[in-house]
Formats: C-alpha cells, structure tokens, sequence
C-alpha cells in the first residue's frame, strides 16, 4: 500500500523500514512517469544522510533542516519524464529545474541516481545536460530582486510535494514551499507540474499566497542565443528561449518558456537569466521545454527549434489552451 512520509525531524528517517507495497514499477517506453525518492534506513553523519537505500514514495513532507547536500532524496528532489526528456526540481532552497537528456525513449528516473553508476556521465541512456548553480535552470520559478532573478531561498516551514499522476496518459509532481520571504514579505508558493507522451513540453500551474515578484526564467550561459517570439505572430501565446552549446558537454540544448503575453508584466533580460515575470502571481500558467541535439531522433539544430517552438505554440493557439 502507498503511504505518504511526513518528516517532522529528519532523524526519522534513520529509523525508516522500507515496505514492499511501496516500490513504484518501471513502465515500457512511450509514456511517462513521475519519481519521489527518498532515502530510508539510512544515518545522519551531522552533515549528509549514508547509506540506506532508495523508495519511491508518492508524497514526502520535508523538514526546514532539509539542506542542499544532505543526500536525502534521489537526484536532489522529484522527477518526471516522457520518452523525450527527463526533469527534477530541487527540492530545497534552490527549487530551480535541471535536466537529463534522453538518447533513448525508455523511461529512466526509477533507476538512476539509487548508487548505481554517475548520472552527471554520459551513459547509453543520456546524462544530466545542465549546470543550474545558482540560477533557476530550465524554466524554474524564481524572485525578482533588484533586478536581478534569484532562487526563491529557503522554506522556513519546510516543503511538500507530491507525485499527482503516474502515468500512462500524464505524469505530475506538486510542489508546496511553505514560509518563503521575499523583501520581507513571508509567502508560500505552490506549483504543478505536469508532462504526457510524446512531447517535451512541461506546463505549470503555479500559485503565490501573497503579491511578490514571481518569474520563470531560463539561465543564459555565454555565447548562446536568446530567442524571442515575433510580437505579430503569435497574440495568444507567445516565447522566449535559449539556444547554443550549453549542455554540461558542450553540445547543442535548447530550452523554451511558453507564455501567454497578457499573463506577464514584462520579459527581462539580467546578464545571467533571460526571464518573465508574471502580472498575477496567485495565477500562473506556462510551459518549458527543452531539445538536446542527441535525443533520438530528436532536434540538432536551431532552426528545427524555432519549428518545434512555434508547432507548439500554434496547436495551443488553436486549442485556445494549453
């Protein structure tokens, strides 16, 4: 039987049996999965959690002493996948999007990252293809302060999330950082993510408690190109992207946030970030993408990107949604 994990104290999880009604199973190719692992049986050496083993839970309550590096959950946070690509969050103060190009459709995000092999390697499978650092990654939520797009910072009253769909026709994870502050303002953010067969498309539906400056941003690394959705084109969608040499091995990534123009005050550009910031950030809707030049069958040029981009913004332009 699935059950939830509430960690109140993270030394919990020292005394944490696995159980077999726990394990999610693996799925053939060509549909989509979402992973919450965390690690259980393990011990907490004042600084990171060792040895144990990884269990696929469909909700995890996180505690604020949660920290960056304390070796929790698998590949830092949640997954979810298609046969095209793969994405996480962090979970904990940085709640920024990174990415695993796929080489091959086969779902991979319950069984990398469990102590078998180095996901940041290239590998038959793919690997991780972005460096997020400090930035929001993919199309991560963030803060705008003083002009510059931050990590949203700690959540003070710890952090929920949970797998919303598994598969076969939509994969989900739902994120709630709670006691999040933003120029001295204490808020809370929720957000959903969702992704179906055979698209690279994640859309997210996002809510802030209070009125704080939420963006969604693409980190900009040097000498790749931004990309912005001519304003005659397209009215009720509309794009900003990056495309270039910017995966962790120096090929070809490109990475897409869709948007709709009267959701957003403004799109920016900071030196490191190129970004939107949304006019209501109790209501947020958009989508990220990504295309990494050796998917499968997949797109290796930039041009095939702005095709791809604008395919997507004409199917939901003229579903009227998306």
């Amino acid at each position: 039987m699935l059950r939830k994990i509430s960690l109140s104290g993270l030394a919990l999880m020292a005394a944490l049996v696995p159980c077999s009604g726990l394990a999610i199973e693996a799925k053939p190719s060509g549909v989509v999965q979402a992973v919450m692992g965390l690690r259980v049986g393990a011990t907490f050496d004042g600084k990171a959690w060792i040895g144990g083993h990884f269990q696929n839970f469909p909700e995890v309550s996180m505690s604020p002493s949660h920290h960056v590096g304390d070796k929790l959950t698998v590949y830092d946070g949640p997954g979810w996948e298609s046969d095209k690509v793969a994405y996480r969050l962090y979970l904990d103060g940085r709640n920024a999007i990174d990415l695993f190009g796929k080489k091959q459709p086969d779902l991979i995000l319950d069984k990398i990252g469990r102590g078998v092999g180095d996901y940041h390697k290239e590998a038959p499978w793919g690997m991780d293809i972005l460096k997020v650092d400090k930035s929001v990654g993919a199309g991560g939520l963030g803060i705008l302060q003083d002009g510059k797009v931050r990590q949203v910072g700690a959540a003070q009253d710890g952090i929920v999330a949970r797998v919303t769909a598994d598969g076969p026709a939509v994969a989900g994870i739902k994120v709630e950082d709670l006691g999040l502050t933003s120029a001295g303002t204490a808020y809370d953010l929720t957000a959903q993510y969702t992704i179906a067969p055979g698209h690279r498309e994640t859309w997210v539906t996002a809510r802030a408690s209070k009125d704080v400056p939420i963006v969604a941003g693409i980190e900009k690394p040097s000498d790749v190109d931004v990309l912005y959705s001519p304003k005659a084109k397209h009215t009720g969608w509309a794009y900003i992207a990056t495309y270039g040499k910017q995966s962790i091995i120096g090929d070809a990534l490109g990475i897409v946030v869709f948007y709709r123009p009267r959701d957003v005050v403004a799109t920016g550009d900071d030196g490191d970030t190129v970004f939107i910031r949304f006019k209501t950030p109790h209501a947020i809707h958009y989508g990220l993408a990504a295309a990494w030049s050796q998917e499968g069958g997949g797109i290796t040029n930039e041009a095939d990107f702005v095709t791809y981009i604008n395919g997507v913004l004409a199917n939901c332009e003229q579903r009227g949604h998306c």
